[in-house]
């Protein structure tokens, strides 16, 4: 089975959305394995990027999720997601803060998604990220979530 990673910097102060998380993991633990890792905020982006670089070789396949990235319609992502799932045993998503990631970093990650071409808040883009994984899996084992 293969293993999600989220990793995201600063705690989620909205409880609302703590609890939108925990919810949409619960679900996406019913088709992988699932971390969930907050790192600490930093002012900056350089910084924030060191904290991961010792550990990125750990990390299997990599996703920045980022408003240069790869734009998807759900069934775009599916087929995205299935292939990933095909031949990766960790998959991780890689949430900026409030300033984004560093682009040197960006460059470093296998793959680069954009949510919308809307802005969110990264405390808000985790939430839609979590339930887009959870709907395209659930697409893909034939569940009626998306209907």
């Amino acid at each position: 089975m293969t293993k999600i990673t989220f990793i995201t910097f600063g705690k989620i102060k909205s409880e609302p959305i703590k609890e939108l998380i925990e919810y949409y993991l619960m679900l996406l633990g019913k088709y992988s394995k699932t971390e969930y890792r907050v790192l600490r905020d930093v002012d900056g982006r350089k910084v924030e990027a060191s904290d991961l670089n010792s550990s990125f070789r750990d990390l299997g396949y990599t996703i920045a999720v980022s408003e240069q990235g790869t734009d998807f319609t759900t069934e775009g992502f599916k087929f995205f997601v299935d292939k990933r799932f095909r031949y990766e045993n960790n998959i991780t998503f890689i949430f900026g803060n409030a300033f984004g990631l560093d682009p040197e970093f960006l460059q470093k990650c296998d793959y680069s998604i954009a949510l919308s071409k809307l802005t969110f808040t990264h405390e808000l883009a985790i939430v839609l990220m979590i339930e887009q994984l959870y709907r395209v899996l659930n697409i893909t084992s034939g569940g009626s979530y998306h209907k």
